[in-house]
């Protein structure tokens, strides 16, 4: 599925879970790509039942965190993608 988000934006791909029943993906070189953060953190206060505010990006092969580049450090939702 992770491929096929890929292929079909032509490049990495912006991933937001913030309800159990929403995904948002976004083409990271979309010039929107810079307030999909916002988009994802607003779903998420709105969501019913809540899943995370974190976004990740992928290529198609693999996960990776985005950096929300806030100077306050907050609860990873998703600490495996560290790993």
């Amino acid at each position: 599925m992770l491929a096929a988000f890929v292929e079909r934006a032509g490049g990495d791909v912006l991933l937001g879970v913030p309800d159990r029943g929403a995904v948002l993906a976004l083409p990271a070189s979309l010039p929107s790509a810079e307030r999909f953060q916002r988009r994802v953190l607003k779903e998420w206060r709105d969501a019913m039942n809540p899943c995370s505010r974190e976004m990740v990006i992928t290529d198609g092969q693999q996960l990776r965190a985005v950096s929300r580049g806030s100077r306050r450090s907050a609860p990873v939702v998703l600490p495996w993608l560290a790993e």
